[in-house]
């Protein structure tokens, strides 16, 4: 049986980067409150909202990492028509439940960085630099496509976790049936293989957010 082996379809999830000091030294330097201190600041707050003390994708595509190896080690004893070891099946699902409570997490701290910066289209609207609103009008569309992309990825992940649970419970049969196994794994891999996609794209555009957002700030910086 010939499969696709997971951690070759498999990448780490980019940080997102901001200053939580960032808009603090703008009103340091401006000495008043403007628009922008107001952008930096709102996007300073519900940055720190999403990550709430971490980043729940990077701490994901650790536990992924962990799943990954079980798998293989069962994929192993699949093909030698062993059942696997108990305690290693029981493993395998706990992971798979700390990766959905993991991405729920991150869903929820995106949902409050979205409840706080309701409102920013018109703050950034009230920036008179034509050059710094531009480029806040650039950091705040990057962000919104990210998170379009994690909403995409959050179902992606959903349909691969259904599809990774299946596949535990091929393994659970007793005698192990071969071709059932090698049908879950091609779902089992398809599926990831549309999450890593997804990854990728996510990837790209949170470089694309922290470039922008590094190229506001320093142009705030200078302007102020």
């Amino acid at each position: 049986m010939k499969e696709s082996r997971k951690e070759e379809i498999s990448l780490d999830l980019r940080k997102i980067t901001f200053s939580i000091i960032a808009a603090s030294v703008i009103f340091g330097l401006t000495g008043c409150s403007q628009p922008i201190d107001h952008t930096l600041s709102t996007y300073s707050k519900a940055l720190e909202a999403e990550n709430n003390g971490q980043d729940q994708l990077v701490t994901l595509a650790g536990e992924e990492k962990k799943g990954q190896q079980t798998y293989q080690l069962l994929l192993e004893k699949g093909k030698a028509d062993k059942k696997p070891p108990e305690e290693t099946l029981k493993e395998w699902k706990g992971n798979i439940e700390q990766r959905k409570q993991l991405l729920d997490q991150k869903k929820t701290g995106i949902t409050q960085a979205e409840e706080r910066l309701k409102g920013i289209d018109s703050e950034i609207g009230k920036i008179k630099s034509g050059e710094l609103k531009e480029k806040a009008v650039k950091m705040n569309q990057a962000y919104q496509d990210r998170i379009k992309t994690f909403g995409d990825l959050y179902g992606a992940y959903e349909k691969a976790f259904e599809q990774e649970e299946e596949l535990v419970k091929s393994f659970e049969k007793v005698p192990t049936d071969l071709n059932e196994i090698k049908t879950k794994v091609t779902s089992y891999n398809d599926s990831y293989q549309k999450v890593n996609e997804l990854k990728n794209k996510l990837n790209k555009e949170t470089d694309q957010f922290n470039q922008a957002k590094d190229s506001l700030y320093q142009s705030a910086v200078k302007k102020g």
